[in-house]
């Protein structure tokens, strides 16, 4: 229980600190499973209820969750319900929050299946419009500078022009001939236009005419519709459930047509599985973010995430799928609204499970890391040292788990640690033909070439020298190694089957000996030819042939006391010049141009 408690509470920490920054969506081809950790929110954190119809933020940056009871508003931190009170004793409200959409003037308004009203989030309350209820669908535009709200009803349109505080100021209406009153689906598009889909039939709402004209017929082999949208190309999505699985999503291009023609929205997708997964339950839910991407969600198998063209890449359809086994997975299968807030995460909203935050960290970071339950991630999370290929790999070290190369464009990671036999990976470099140095620890210590492009185990790995410890490897050029560890050496493997590892020589200074430098744990090449070592007893300067240039064992703190420099563990080189050290123990250090 106490376990929990202290999980609970790291989320809520995790979740303030990635609302209340500003941060920029890490845009990829699709989101790689290992990265998926999501952070889940039910009754039990304060939701007014765990079955989610709508999504909105508004211009302070709040998050709205509409819900089948009530109403919450999200700060980051906790939630505050809001519930529509009773008008009186014999008209009770509804508490269906079906539709949210926040006006620029600080007005979220939402639409029950009764009603219609208002709410801000400096109030404690809802307000509701009388005069507006028993409307079936609203949204918001922007024209010519301006807001305005649209409200339908089945026998009337409403454009409502809003202030810049969200206030009314002026509202046309027009009468809709031609509805034949069924229960029907609206979509909007960027433009205040308006088509209804009823009773197989697809409508124009035509301001010019005054009257709704059918555009089209829904194929015979359509679904039950149960959602609809306008993408910014437009063209029509129609999501739903047939027992023709093939016909669950189609699309319907208008622009410029003047016959409907209804397609699967995703061509290049015909035979692969991902379609086969989409369309196998039926869809509940379509929208698109204003980056263009497209969200779907299913009646039984997740969430879908199409993205548009980028960077001269193709569409990619990624899914979010709902393992139960995984307890940083989706809550739930039967996804009823995605929401992309404006710091980057992504909100998934269920029926009966809650919403989930899938948190997207500032650019450039990505979180990496190792799941119990996820093959596809890292296989530990003690990482000694990080690398980036030519090929633009990115190969993790781990002290337990071996090496680990992560393949972005595939969204895979692959693990190297021959049969479990090299799991202690501190260092690594690359070769000019791509085959790898890297230096183990541990029962068959010693430094290896591992040929990542070979599927067979025993292949992969050949040790070509046993020395005893390996910290740090740096590639000098021309296929040579600079080595630290208990000492310092240089390995030159210029030819492959003619591999030799000699030490590095301080020949002017020979008598302090390779002790004099303690464990050496991390190696700076400066541009000047030179390099500078970190080591456990001082920072090292040397020529291009290893000659001593200078040694550092102390430093004075801010006080002006001279301390021992001792136990060094990293270098970074700034473009002035300075040269920051990390030590174990001592913070980080600085020398200025060469000057302790």
């Amino acid at each position: 229980m106490r376990l929990l408690l202290i999980l609970r509470l790291v989320r809520r920490i995790c979740s303030l600190l990635l609302f209340l920054t500003a941060v920029t969506p890490v845009i990829v081809a699709q989101y790689p499973s290992y990265s998926q950790e999501f952070i889940r929110f039910t009754s039990e954190d304060g939701l007014a209820n765990n079955t989610i119809l709508s999504i909105a933020q508004d211009a302070r940056g709040f998050l709205w969750f509409g819900t089948d009871d009530g109403l919450s508003q999200f700060d980051g931190k906790t939630f505050k319900t809001y519930h529509l009170k009773n008008i009186n004793e014999k008209n009770t409200p509804s508490q269906d929050f079906l539709q949210l959409l926040a006006s620029k003037g600080g007005k979220v308004f939402f639409r029950t299946s009764l009603h219609v009203g208002y709410c801000v989030s400096s109030s404690l309350s809802l307000t509701l419009i009388p005069e507006w209820s028993a409307t079936d669908y609203i949204a918001l535009f922007e024209q010519s500078g301006k807001e305005f709200l649209y409200l339908v009803r089945s026998d009337s349109l409403f454009k409502v022009e809003l202030s810049a505080s969200g206030e009314y100021a002026h509202c046309d209406s027009l009468r809709l001939e031609g509805s034949s009153h069924a229960q029907p689906i609206y979509v909007s598009d960027k433009r205040g236009n308006f088509l209804l889909i009823e009773s197989g039939e697809i409508k124009t709402v035509s301001w010019s005419r005054r009257c709704v004209e059918t555009k089209a017929i829904l194929p015979a082999n359509a679904p039950s519709v149960y959602t609809a949208m306008m993408d910014n190309d437009e063209n029509l999505w129609i999501g739903g459930w047939i027992q023709d699985e093939s016909q669950n999503l189609i699309l319907i291009p208008t622009k410029g047509a003047r016959a409907f023609q209804a397609q699967f929205p995703f061509d290049a997708l015909k035979d692969s599985p991902a379609k086969t997964a989409l369309i196998a339950e039926g869809i509940n839910f379509l929208a698109q973010s204003p980056s263009g991407t497209i969200w779907i969600g299913t009646r039984r198998n997740g969430a879908f995430r199409f993205s548009p063209p980028l960077n001269g890449k193709e569409h990619s359809l990624a899914h979010f799928v709902y393992d139960p086994n995984d307890p940083l997975g989706l809550s739930g299968s039967r996804v009823t609204a995605v929401f992309e807030a404006r710091n980057g995460g992504i909100w998934f909203g269920f029926e009966s499970f809650g919403v989930n935050q899938l948190p997207i960290l500032h650019k450039p970071f990505f979180l990496l890391r190792h799941y119990p339950l996820k093959p596809n991630s890292l296989s530990n999370n003690y990482i000694r040292s990080i690398y980036r290929s030519n090929e633009g790999d990115l190969w993790v070290c781990t002290q337990f788990g071996g090496l680990n190369r992560v393949d972005f464009n595939r969204n895979k990671i692959t693990h190297f640690n021959q049969s479990g036999k090299l799991m202690n990976c501190w260092a690594i470099a690359e070769r000019r033909d791509g085959k790898l140095i890297a230096g183990f620890n541990g029962q068959k210590n010693g430094v290896y070439l591992i040929d990542p492009n070979t599927d067979t185990t025993d292949a992969q790995f050949r040790k070509i020298h046993a020395l005893a410890r390996t910290q740090v490897i740096k590639a000098l050029g021309d296929d040579r190694f600079l080595i630290g560890g208990e000492g310092l050496w240089v390995m030159e493997t210029n030819q492959l089957n003619s591999l030799s590892l000699k030490p590095f020589r301080l020949k002017p200074f020979g008598q302090l000996g390779e002790a004099t430098l303690g464990l050496i744990n991390d190696i700076l090449l400066a541009p000047d030819q030179t390099c500078w070592i970190a080591a456990d007893d001082g920072l090292f300067h040397l020529d291009s042939n290893g000659r001593l240039l200078q040694r550092i064992t102390t430093y004075r703190d801010a006080a002006g006391t001279q301390k021992p420099a001792q136990f060094l563990s990293g270098l970074l080189l700034r473009s002035n010049g300075e040269i920051w050290i990390a030590s174990k123990g001592h913070g980080i250090l600085r020398l200025e141009s060469g000057k302790p």
